[in-house]
């Protein structure tokens, strides 16, 4: 688990962690299929993409490298 030493993330709350998770579980049981083993799948990407900037650490913007 990430932990902000310097205290300059705040936590969401209740209520709004509460929301994402039931849109996160929606839309992870719309694109898997389900079985006993279902909550083992993600898509990597998007997963990591989100973590990252729950840590204030954003993905490279590819396109700007491309131009320069």
């Amino acid at each position: 688990m990430y932990v902000d030493v310097k205290g300059t993330i705040q936590l969401p709350d209740s209520k709004t962690m509460w929301t994402d998770i039931g849109q996160s579980k929606t839309m992870h049981e719309a694109r898997f299929t389900p079985s006993l083993r279902q909550y083992l799948f993600v898509d990597y990407i998007p997963f990591m993409d989100e973590l990252g900037r729950m840590i204030g650490c954003t993905p490279p913007n590819f396109c700007k490298f491309a131009v320069t």
